[in-house]
């Protein structure tokens, strides 16, 4: 027999030998009575989780939060399920660490609907296909270490903040003292559209700025339609477009009405760059508005002081009246800028650094308020899409005004572009540019046979006109002037020298090919992905 002592004695040994680890249940959802989330025997606990538990949705459920109750959790997983926040409930995401995955609470094929409070400590992730639409208040703290973004939208997810509706954050520092990097960020083809109000920061403190506002890149699509937007204490860039090397989807950025950046009361933390547009992306101003606005009093709109920048590196259109001309501020158009719109520009703070110019919507007008003088080589693209009919016109065809003076053209390229198919009929005139000029253009590209042409220096306008037909429009000569297919090579080779390179042509059932040939002579034309 074993005395009470010798069994406490063996029970303290195996306790050291052979520790036991105690596991907490993971509260996951069933569904097994009905959808509603506070109904325990829903969840595979068989009780309603709390503020500490790690929360699992998985799997084609509806889950609904019903009006009027607040439930919490630690964190927060739906994956292929829809949940939704009715009136006046709340649901809080008070994470303590967002792990490796750097968020709190994650979409993944998910469709999510508020009505009421979503509050999440440690950032929101939507991927994979996921959709969120935001009736109500969503509003992230970060006050989590590593929690870096407060908003990412990702791989083709959506978010819709509806008329009336608020995301916002606060507290953009965590404990360690870093700041969030971003508060918007949408990546791989992810959509935000913006109708309600959406801004940085609750309250205005500088601990409350972040390094950058708002993040669209690689065929994203920001859409800030009819309601605002207000950036405050951004550091780095408020509006950044751009995209991964490589990633050649379009970006674009579009903006309806207003947006506010505002600046801080401390020189080292205004915003460096306001708007930076890189290459192959388009930021658009469709209505009225200004393209941003300072928020600060005492400030009319547009961007009034030197420090916020728009760093043009892509596309910047815009669509203005005599009413409502477009004042873009203080920018900088690069070497790959394109500026591109209808109606005046004041243009007095624009620095021309290179790029192009764009006259109206394919086609139409673009007016300088103010005079035009480059600092570097820009190319006027002008279309032409119709017949201008008898004598000048700019009917069909695009059209640069100068309402003051100086236009220095010395520095600038003439690039003018048959479109839409149409061809243009001997003793067409064309009044591509209209006001007081000086200096002729640096270079003149023309369709077709530039003795078709008659390019004439006016006194105060500068017209196009064709004095023979134009042959063979749109086709490469080498070797000859009259190309009689789209590349025409008269007396010599054509020469792919890297192994691997090749020639890519489209079958009859539509698919791509790539012809390569290998050591042994063997052509070979696998299917690969159509050139965009």
């Amino acid at each position: 027999m074993i005395t009470s002592s010798k069994t406490q004695l063996l029970f303290t040994f195996l306790l050291l030998a052979f520790p036991i680890t105690i596991f907490c249940a993971t509260p996951q959802w069933t569904g097994a009575i009905n959808n509603d989330w506070t109904e325990a025997g829903n969840w595979s606990t068989n009780t309603v989780p709390s503020s500490t538990d790690d929360v699992f949705i998985q799997g084609n459920f509806t889950v609904g939060i019903p009006a009027g109750t607040s439930v919490q959790v630690g964190s927060l997983s739906i994956s292929s399920a829809t949940v939704t926040i009715m009136s006046s409930a709340i649901l809080n995401v008070l994470s303590q660490s967002v792990g490796a995955s750097g968020f709190s609470a994650t979409l993944d094929n998910a469709d999510f609907f508020n009505y009421g409070q979503f509050l999440v400590t440690g950032g929101l992730r939507l991927m994979n296909g996921s959709s969120l639409s935001n009736h109500g208040d969503i509003i992230d703290f970060a006050s989590v270490n590593n929690a870096q973004i407060n908003f990412l939208i990702d791989t083709n997810s959506s978010i819709t903040n509806h008329s009336g509706a608020r995301m916002y954050s606060r507290d953009n520092i965590d404990p360690l003292g870093n700041r969030k990097q971003v508060f918007v960020k949408l990546d791989n083809s992810a959509t935000f559209v913006n109708n309600g109000q959406l801004y940085n920061t609750y309250s205005s403190s500088l601990q409350d700025y972040v390094l950058k506002g708002i993040e669209v890149k690689n065929g994203s699509f920001f859409n800030n339609a009819s309601g605002f937007i207000n950036l405050n204490w951004i550091q780095q860039i408020a509006v950044h477009l751009h995209n991964d090397a490589g990633n050649t989807l379009p970006t674009r950025f579009e903006n309806n009405t207003a947006l506010r950046i505002r600046e801080t009361d401390v020189n080292t933390d205004n915003t460096s760059i306001a708007i930076k547009i890189e290459a192959n992306t388009t930021y658009v101003r469709q209505s009225s508005e200004q393209l941003g606005m300072n928020y600060a009093s005492g400030f009319t709109p547009g961007f009034d002081n030197t420090t916020p920048q728009i760093d043009v590196g892509g596309t910047i259109a815009f669509l203005a009246t005599v009413a409502n001309p477009f004042n873009p501020g203080f920018i900088n158009l690069g070497s790959t800028a394109v500026l591109g719109g209808t109606g005046p520009i004041n243009n007095s703070q624009v620095v021309y650094q290179g790029g192009s110019v764009l006259p109206g919507s394919s086609p139409g007008t673009i007016i300088f308020n103010d005079p035009f003088n480059p600092t570097g080589s820009v190319d006027f693209v002008m279309e032409i899409a119709g017949n201008a009919g008898a004598g000048i016109a700019i009917e069909g065809h695009d059209n640069v005004e100068f309402l003051s003076s100086p236009n220095d053209i010395s520095t600038a390229n003439l690039d003018v572009v048959l479109i839409d198919g149409f061809t243009p009929t001997t003793g067409d005139d064309y009044l591509l540019f209209d006001g007081s000029y000086t200096g002729t253009f640096n270079s003149v590209n023309l369709p077709g046979d530039e003795a078709s042409w008659d390019l004439q220096y006016n006194a105060d306008n500068i017209t196009l006109n064709l004095i023979s037909p134009v042959l063979n429009v749109g086709n490469i000569g080498i070797g000859t002037t009259d190309p009689l297919t789209k590349v025409h090579v008269k007396d010599g080779d054509i020469y792919l020298e890297s192994a691997g390179t090749g020639v890519i042509m489209k079958d009859s059932n539509g698919n791509c090919r790539k012809l390569t040939i290998d050591a042994s002579g063997i052509i070979s034309a696998p299917i690969i992905n159509c050139p965009q």
